[in-house]
């Protein structure tokens, strides 16, 4: 018990230097932390300026005059997402057929023409239905007979058929004559047809009634 109390004793200076010294490390190291100070960021990556809106263009297809627009920009991207919507052609009760006039003045009717669908647009200034070469194949015109006529461009070269079966919303035909050129934009309801049917104009709307099947 002596020796232990002995050795106790001779510890305990030691500990208390030791104790010492950790604290003044302590304060040592809490003064360079509190002179420490953070280097300036210095950024890698550049900050761009934000891009600029870049000016649309917009290409007009209906008659409006979007120059003369206070806000010609604004009006030009409602126009393009907004489009006008047509009143349909409708099949009355009755067994008339009733449709309206198109913006660009012309009458157009949902037909088919050997069976192929097709729309028409009505021309009383043509004598027959005509098609473009291009579509001839798929309307189940094998060949047609080389005529000249006259159109508003000149005089050019068609194919003159017959036997093709013309059908309409309310009323079919047989045996009707279609000719074949080139260059044509859309399909031609010719007076062959028409004078066929009874048609009324009036107010924007034309009016065919139902006849008997031919």
């Amino acid at each position: 018990m002596r020796t232990a109390h002995r050795l106790y004793k001779g510890a305990a200076p030691v500990f208390a230097v030791i104790c010492l010294m950790l604290t003044m490390s302590s304060n040592a190291l809490a003064q360079n932390f509190s002179n420490f100070v953070l280097p300036p960021v210095t950024p890698e990556i550049k900050v761009l300026p934000a891009p600029q809106p870049k000016s649309v263009a917009y290409i007009a297809y209906d008659a409006t005059n979007y120059s003369n627009s206070q806000n010609q920009q604004k009006d030009l991207s409602e126009a393009s997402s907004k489009p006008t919507l047509q009143k349909p052609a409708k099949l009355m009760a009755n067994g008339d057929y009733v449709v309206n006039i198109s913006p660009d003045g012309h009458y157009y009717l949902a037909g088919s023409i050997n069976g192929f669908p097709v729309n028409f647009m009505v021309d009383t200034g043509a004598d027959h239905c005509t098609v473009d070469a291009s579509m001839a194949k798929n309307l189940g015109i094998r060949a047609g007979m080389s005529i000249s006529v006259d159109t508003a461009s000149g005089r050019t070269t068609a194919g003159s058929t017959s036997g093709n079966a013309v059908t309409l919303p309310n009323v079919s035909f047989t045996n009707a004559h279609v000719m074949v050129m080139e260059g044509l934009r859309t399909a031609l309801l010719g007076s062959e047809v028409l004078n066929k049917l009874n048609i009324t104009y009036g107010q924007g709307v034309m009016t065919i009634s139902k006849v008997a099947m031919r």
